[in-house]
């Protein structure tokens, strides 16, 4: 069975997490402030994680809402909006390895 826990220190490279986030309309000009048209979860592979400040590179592995991305999608998202989205990583079957490569 698989075992979510609370993100509350962040996440790592090869971690699989889940999280929220909103969708947001497509502005039809630039005058036009997008508006929050639904909400989805997100569950992705962390593939690279360029520093807390900048972006997060993930890979869907499902998504379930409101214009669901495909899985197996390639994207990016800023690391503080992951971390917004009530963030909850999969236990590893070995948690000394995750502590080994998070140094």
């Amino acid at each position: 069975m698989e075992k979510w826990i609370n993100c509350t220190d962040g996440f790592i490279e090869q971690d699989i997490i889940r999280f929220h986030e909103n969708v947001w309309s497509k502005p039809k000009s630039k005058r036009v402030k997008p508006q929050i048209i639904g909400e989805r979860t997100v569950v992705a592979s962390v593939t690279e994680i360029l520093d807390q400040e900048k972006f997060t590179h993930i890979t869907v592995l499902s998504c379930e809402g409101d214009e669901a991305l495909a899985k197996d999608t390639e994207t990016k998202r800023l690391y503080k909006n992951i971390i917004k989205g009530n963030v909850h990583r999969l236990l590893w079957s070995d948690e000394t390895a995750r502590d080994s490569i998070k140094g």
